[in-house]
């Protein structure tokens, strides 16, 4: 890790660096020479352990662009009980099982990354 990290975050078993890297608003690329352990791709990403999630004098320049598609018609009601927190905006849902993990829950929907089922489920 870094000498200069101004930002630690803990690392909890189901993070990955999309997660980490949406969290702060910084790029994977910068992530990743900020905590050189983890490699070029994040393979080394480990958790139960401390990462850099921002540098000292680092500024976030980027501008994050939300946009929202509404449906309208015939829509599948919100089934109960809910994850607290979801958006109210959802249109698509997955029942979970004992056993399931996030990614097992999205890998047959290949148009949403973790990153973004994450941000969905944390009550934006």
């Amino acid at each position: 890790m870094t000498t200069s990290c101004r930002t630690l975050y803990f690392v909890k078993a189901g993070d990955s660096c999309a997660v980490i890297v949406s969290q702060y608003g910084i790029t994977t690329a910068q992530f990743c020479a900020w905590n050189p352990a983890v490699g070029n791709n994040c393979q080394g990403l480990w958790s139960e352990v401390y990462v850099c999630a921002t540098m000292i004098g680092f500024t976030l320049t980027s501008t994050i662009v939300r946009t929202t598609t509404l449906t309208v018609g015939n829509v599948n009601a919100t089934p109960t009980p809910i994850q607290n927190g979801m958006t109210g905006r959802c249109n698509r849902f997955f029942k979970v099982a004992v056993g399931d993990t996030c990614q097992q829950s999205i890998s047959s929907w290949n148009d949403i990354t973790l990153a973004t089922f994450y941000y969905w489920n944390s009550g934006h």
